[in-house]
């Protein structure tokens, strides 16, 4: 149900990102909506095997992107801001470090760092392992992550 939340939730985002590609001048990137789905699915592949790994690991991803780590009593219909992606592709920063907004219940992904590298699993790895999302989830309320990757 996480996922499907997520990805519903994030269905502007996927298109308008797509279009936005379409209308860039010598694009040579071709960035469909099913691209990008394609894409987020790694992601999704990721945290399914994290999900395998570890119980605890849904809940430390929903409190890495909502503050929280328990749904509201009425489920994701609770929230005031629907748990979503937003995505990006910007080729001049092709390492920026994804963010998660927990007032707004959201993850900025920049689709390029993370998905067109063959490692990027490992990047993921690196960045969303249980471990370092119990550590990044100590911190106080507000942006988590951000930064460049090395």
């Amino acid at each position: 149900k996480f996922k499907e939340e997520i990805m519903k939730n994030s269905e502007d985002s996927i298109k308008e990102l797509a279009n936005r590609n379409k209308l860039l001048p010598n694009n040579n990137d071709t960035l469909t909506e099913e691209i990008i789905l394609e894409k987020l699915n790694i992601l999704w592949n990721f945290i399914e095997n994290q999900i395998k790994d570890n119980s605890d690991y849904l809940r430390t991803f929903l409190e890495y992107m909502t503050g929280s780590n328990a749904l509201p009593m009425q489920g994701y219909d609770g929230y005031t801001y629907k748990i979503k992606f937003e995505l990006y592709y910007d080729k001049n920063n092709s390492k920026k470090a994804p963010v998660s907004h927990t007032c707004s219940n959201t993850l900025e992904i920049y689709l390029r760092t993370f998905f067109d590298d063959e490692n990027s699993t490992k990047i993921w790895e690196k960045l969303y392992s249980y471990d370092i999302l119990k550590e990044q989830n100590k911190g106080t309320m507000g942006v988590y992550g951000g930064g460049f990757i090395d």
